[in-house]
This record gives structure tokens, sequence and C-alpha cells, in this order.
């Protein structure tokens, strides 16, 4: 069984291209993430 609208071969979470910096200094530089159900 199914929920409505939800399609299994799509990821649950898409993070694409976050960067974070901090006082010019990059922590995180394009970052890709994806999740998906039930990891």
């Amino acid at each position: 069984m199914t929920a409505v609208g939800f399609q299994m071969n799509k990821p649950v979470l898409v993070i694409e291209g976050l960067t974070v910096s901090f006082d010019g200094f990059k922590a995180v530089d394009n970052l890709n993430l994806y999740i998906d159900r039930n990891e």
C-alpha cells in the first residue's frame, strides 16, 4: 500500500549546492545530499 501522491523512486529530502561559510572560511562548499525513505 502506498500513500497518495508519494512516489517510491524520489528522495524525501534533497539539498543541492549548499555552501556554508563563517567569516570567509568555507565549512561546506557545494554540498549535494539526497535522502531516500527509511534512511
